[in-house]
């Protein structure tokens, strides 16, 4: 994840600046277009940290290692090309862990899939779960 800065307009005409982190320039891009800001200018702001030297901040819930996020996708992944719903996966996954943090974790994350969130969204939208480093692609 990158952080911008940027500059835009609210559909009223106001125009403020503010920055924000995302995976690239078209994901904030599509975000505040999404939102109905129209965007003026996007620079973007150095913060060069390895991504495998990262941890996400979880807020409440601490730090995650770049080896539980490393495990993290290798079981999502390995679960949903066994034939698994992701939010059986992650429901599997929240029963398996022993960590209380990573059980809370699961359970936000099912639970806004059960809402009608993708898992893409959730992570591009709810900043505080992101992990960051993590790639998830979908096999059809």
């Amino acid at each position: 994840m990158a952080k911008y800065k940027f500059k835009a307009t609210k559909p009223t005409g106001e125009v403020y600046e503010s920055t924000r982190e995302a995976v690239d320039k078209f994901t904030l891009y599509r975000d505040l277009r999404d939102e109905g800001d129209a965007v003026v200018s996007v620079s973007e702001l150095d913060e060069k940290v390895s991504i495998w030297k990262r941890e996400a901040d979880f807020g409440a819930f601490g730090k995650i290692k770049a080896t539980e996020k490393i495990i993290f996708a290798k079981n999502l992944g390995a679960m949903i090309q066994a034939g698994l719903s992701v939010s059986r996966a992650l429901s599997v996954m929240e029963r398996q862990t022993k960590r209380r943090k990573l059980k809370k974790i699961f359970s936000n994350i099912n639970d806004s899939i059960k809402n009608g969130k993708t898992l893409a969204r959730f992570f591009a939208q709810d900043l505080q779960y992101m992990m960051t480093g993590i790639l998830i692609q979908h096999h059809c």
